[in-house]
């Protein structure tokens, strides 16, 4: 039988996952980009039954590894060819990896403290959105915090199980997005036993044999195969051209400095912004103590690694995010003003409140009809009932954990983590996907309805595609065909058209116009 404490624990970890990560996944289409980019990729492996290379618009993609979207493909092939089937994944990546955090905490810093890592870490903006999205980054998130946990257990006690599964964690990681999952293990764990004056003691990890014999087994038969089909082209490619996953692909090698790529924390972690800045000094402060000095020399790798290329995004900075949680729980009950800890929390409310309000008295270039027609779409998403009621809310609730006085600081934290999770769940993903991606949805939604033949011309819109349910080519149309694209790119004089909205449209050119090359 479990406890009375075990089965309270266990529902508030399940409440918390379906609020942040699984609870109405289908209620924003894809975005266009990076959602929409896997999304297809992952169809044309199923379909192709190519599970050795992805591919995207019959582009072999030689920068990316292929779990994730092996995954995607399993998911969407069992769960259907929509966004929860698509999203699957990285929800249950970001699930586990919440688990992986508190069960790490709770042997090392009580209940309480593990309950407040599991808060921070789902509730925090982008966690909570790249844990709800079709990208890889929950998952990579995954393989590191695990890689890393076991490292730091293998200090605490070497153990052979623990030395392997820290070789496992990083094969899969390597198969997922790329050199990364190894580097930020190796330096990390480098960095923390010679901060400690302990480094010949990491040598054993870091040397094992039979560690690495596992690690190859598991990750060179892909490179090998890859090697074999692509020769140099996939070296210079993922090795040379992309650092293995480093930066993303489109961007070079620049200097940048790590201090700049911190300023970005606060939004990645919002509402907690401030505990975070407090708790990585506090953590500075006590640098003597272990589970402090590695999650700052955890941080500090992330932040220089991913500075040095100079393509910083915010899903790379939550590489050194589960550290940073752990910190915040340590030191969360240390500010007691509650007004500087929960202003973050205020402004996000306050931004999302006034945001409908901005959109329809800002000024739009009535001479460019793509903006004039996307401007009107965001003013149409955002001053919904379902959004203004729900900003409203979220404003006074936020407010109201200002100056109530019954919750102390710790619980008011935890409690503006699950107000936050529910509004940007249920009111502020599904109006942003709404104003940007509802038109391409519809416009190919419409397209299989009337069995058109439609290409993609002068727009990146791969989600078209997977609402079609056909994988639609991205070239100049032929005679009789439709073409999908953005208001003003491409000549309409004359044209039928069957859909147009939010600066799309769906027509049918008429004879003898020439398109402009893309």
């Amino acid at each position: 039988m479990w406890s009375q404490s075990t089965l309270r624990e266990s529902l508030y970890l399940v409440l918390l996952a379906a609020l942040c990560f699984t609870l109405q996944l289908g209620s924003a289409p894809l975005f266009d980009g990076d959602e929409g980019r896997a999304a297809v990729t992952s169809w044309t492996m199923w379909q192709s039954g190519n599970f050795l290379t992805p591919h995207f618009n019959g582009v072999a993609l030689l920068t990316e590894p292929p779990l994730f979207y092996w995954l995607q493909a399993l998911s969407s092939a069992v769960f259907g060819l929509d966004e929860p089937g698509f999203r699957l994944p990285s929800s249950l990546a970001a699930c586990v990896w919440m688990l992986t955090l508190y069960a790490f905490c709770r042997t090392r810093m009580g209940a309480s403290s593990a309950r407040a890592v599991a808060m921070f870490m789902a509730a925090s903006l982008a966690v909570s959105i790249i844990g709800r999205s079709a990208t890889p980054h929950a998952l990579m998130n995954l393989w590191v915090t695990l890689a890393l946990l076991d490292a730091y257990r293998w200090s605490e006690n070497p153990r052979r199980s623990v030395e392997l599964r820290l070789y496992l964690w990083m094969a899969l990681g390597i198969l997922t997005q790329g050199f990364a999952a190894v580097l930020i293990p190796i330096l990390v764990t480098s960095i923390y036993f010679a901060a400690g004056g302990r480094l010949s003691a990491a040598r054993p990890l870091l040397l094992s044999v039979r560690g690495w014999a596992l690690f190859l087994l598991l990750s060179a038969p892909w490179f090998g195969l890859m090697l074999v089909q692509h020769g140099s082209d996939f070296v210079e490619a993922f090795v040379l051209h992309q650092w293995g996953g480093l930066f993303p692909e489109g961007n070079t090698p620049t200097s940048s400095s790590p201090m700049a790529f911190l300023g970005t924390l606060p939004l990645v972690v919002v509402p907690f912004s401030v505990l975070a800045l407090v708790a990585m000094w506090r953590a500075g402060q006590s640098w003597q103590n272990p589970l402090h000095r590695f999650a700052l020399s955890w941080l500090a790798v992330v932040l220089v690694v991913f500075s040095l290329p100079g393509a910083e995004l915010p899903h790379q900075l939550l590489l050194g995010g589960s550290p940073l949680f752990i910190l915040m729980a340590r030191f969360r009950e240390t500010l007691k003003n509650r007004w500087i800890l929960l202003s973050p929390l205020l402004g996000f409310a306050a931004l999302a409140a006034a945001y409908p309000f901005w959109l329809v008295f800002r000024e739009v270039d009535q001479t460019d009809p793509y903006r004039l027609a996307t401007a009107s779409l965001a003013t149409e998403s955002f001053t919904t009932p379902l959004y203004l009621s729900g900003a409203a809310l979220f404003l006074v609730l936020s407010f109201a954990l200002c100056v109530v006085r019954k919750l102390h600081t710790g619980e008011a934290l935890l409690a503006a983590g699950f107000l936050q999770a529910w509004f940007v769940g249920l009111c502020l993903l599904p109006a942003i996907a709404d104003s940007r991606q509802l038109p391409v949805r519809q416009a190919a939604r419409h397209a299989a309805q009337h069995d058109l033949p439609v290409v993609v011309w002068a727009t990146r819109s791969p989600s078209f595609s997977v609402y079609r349910r056909e994988i639609t080519p991205h070239r100049p149309p032929e005679a009789g065909e439709w073409v999908f694209s953005r208001l003003g790119r491409l000549p309409q004089d004359g044209a039928e058209i069957a859909y147009q909205r939010g600066g799309y449209i769906l027509f049918k050119p008429a004879p003898g116009v020439q398109f402009p090359i893309n």
